[in-house]
């Protein structure tokens, strides 16, 4: 028997890669400037210096500032209730540091919306069934049961109760 859920959640769920920009010569400049150098690389500076040169032109997608405004204005409204960051992308990191957090503050900065994503799903922190290809199958229900235990017990709970309707 199911229940119909009252209250939805209204989740907005957004990839990066040729969704949002175009981010594979950022990806190698982020990559070349966190590597060890004999005069270190200040990261704020580099961001800075991102989101004033290399978003506007090219890097992000034409009006992806208006989207974003328009995505906090419907969080405040209540009309959503959060973004979600989704990339087949790997963090560089096991914390909340790396390329695709790197990415998501620059995105944010760049569209005057910080704090915009709620929540950030890449390569490492999902299971993530990956093609011959390379390419990540990007599970929606990552999304909505983000707890692994959770996902386990609804599909055994779907699996035994659809056994148990077969004659």
């Amino acid at each position: 028997m199911y229940q119909k859920i009252l209250n939805p959640s209204k989740i907005v769920v957004l990839d990066n890669d040729e969704c949002l920009g175009q981010f594979s010569m950022f990806s190698i400049l982020y990559n070349y400037v966190t590597i060890p150098h004999p005069i270190p690389v200040d990261l704020n500076a580099f961001k800075k210096a991102c989101v004033k040169h290399l978003f506007p032109n090219g890097t992000a997608r034409p009006y992806l500032k208006h989207l974003f405004t328009l995505l906090e204005k419907l969080k405040t409204m209540k009309k959503i209730n959060k973004v979600v960051m989704y990339t087949s992308a790997p963090n560089t990191s096991n914390n909340q540091s790396g390329y695709i957090y790197f990415l998501k503050d620059c995105l944010e900065t760049y569209c005057k919306t910080q704090n915009l994503y709620e929540l950030v799903l890449h390569r490492n922190n999902v299971n993530a069934l990956i093609t011959k290809d390379g390419a990540t199958v990007k599970d929606l229900g990552n999304v909505v049961l983000p707890k692994q235990k959770l996902r386990e017990q609804l599909f055994t709970f779907t699996v035994n109760s659809n056994n148990s309707n077969k004659f």
